[in-house]
């Protein structure tokens, strides 16, 4: 199995979890919701949230490592 035979096993695997994944939380969201105890509002700023980190991981350069100590 070549790279692209590769990446298409992984892409496959990643687009069926995300896909049930989104028929769970559409079926069982709200009473998910109700046993964790978290509002609309919550749900929305923690996304927020989530995508400002990722968005700024993005713009911002990594760190550099530093050399293991001798």
């Amino acid at each position: 199995m070549g790279k692209t035979g590769v990446r298409r096993k992984v892409a496959g695997k990643t687009l069926g979890t995300a896909t049930l994944i989104a028929i769970f939380l559409i079926l069982a969201g709200s009473l998910v919701m109700r046993i964790l105890h978290f509002s609309r509002g919550a749900l929305a700023v923690a996304g927020g949230l989530i995508l400002l980190v990722l968005a700024l991981r993005m713009c911002l350069p990594a760190g550099r490592k530093k050399p293991p100590a001798q």
